[in-house]
């Protein structure tokens, strides 16, 4: 509530604000999610009695690896969506008020 006040007169309202950061904190929240999926399968696949462990262990962290890294990409993408939709409400916001000085 206090925070509220504080930002409240910074950007017309704090709803740009806040669909920002919700949009942030969901794309965070799927990147984590299928970080967390592919750690659970690698470490499936290098908890096995294997004979070529080396490769296996190589193949597993590899597939975790780009999963991590794609994951980390659309969060970035959907960050950078959201910031975009930040800026343009933003500027909506600003607009009127332009034409009332």
């Amino acid at each position: 509530m206090k925070v509220e006040k504080l930002y409240s007169g910074a950007v017309s309202g704090l709803a740009p604000w806040k669909a920002y950061d919700a949009a942030c904190h969901e794309a965070e929240d799927r990147r984590d999610a299928v970080i967390k999926a592919a750690a659970e399968e690698r470490d499936l696949i290098l908890t096995q009695t294997w004979t070529a462990k080396d490769r296996i262990e190589t193949l597993a962290q590899a597939r975790y690896d780009e999963t991590a890294k794609a994951a980390q990409t659309v969060c970035d993408e959907e960050c950078e969506q959201a910031a975009e939709a930040f800026k343009k409400a933003e500027t909506d916001a600003e607009k009127p008020q332009e034409g009332r000085t």
